[in-house]
């Protein structure tokens, strides 16, 4: 299925949860959060309202808006595609995300989910401490 990178991104355990540091742009616009949770538990990914407002991403008529359910119950996102979501040298262009409340008792800026990771084939590495992936230019 390919090689993986050797360019592993750090990742950083807090309240026993993995976190990374995510790079997203909309519309030209870039902003890096260094408080992103990484959620194979989840399948898609979503990010704070009030951060994507700083990028432009404010709810549009166009945009398509669906209720998501998890463990803290049920809850409105709308969906936006980013001009790119990358963790590290993982990038992917022109990927969906969700953009809504995400407080749910942990202060963290949004979720990498299961949607990326898949697109990705990343490899999250406990042992190692790192997240890396299959890169366009290694086969």
């Amino acid at each position: 299925m390919g090689w993986y990178s050797s360019h592993g991104v750090n990742l950083v355990i807090r309240h026993g949860l993995p976190f990374a540091k995510t790079t997203l742009s909309f519309r030209g616009r870039v902003i890096e959060m260094e408080n992103v949770l990484l959620d194979t538990g989840s399948g898609g990914s979503i990010f704070s309202v009030d951060k994507l407002l700083t990028l432009g991403a404010a709810p549009e008529p166009t945009d398509q808006v669906r209720r998501i359910t998890g463990i803290g119950g049920s809850e409105y996102v709308y969906e936006k595609e980013v001009d790119y979501l990358a963790i590290g040298s993982l990038r992917r262009d022109a990927f969906k995300i969700q953009v809504g409340n995400t407080q749910y008792g942990l202060d963290f800026d949004g979720i990498v989910g299961t949607d990326f990771f898949i697109a990705m084939g990343a490899v999250i590495d406990f042992d190692a401490m790192t997240v890396a992936g299959r890169m366009p230019n290694e086969a």
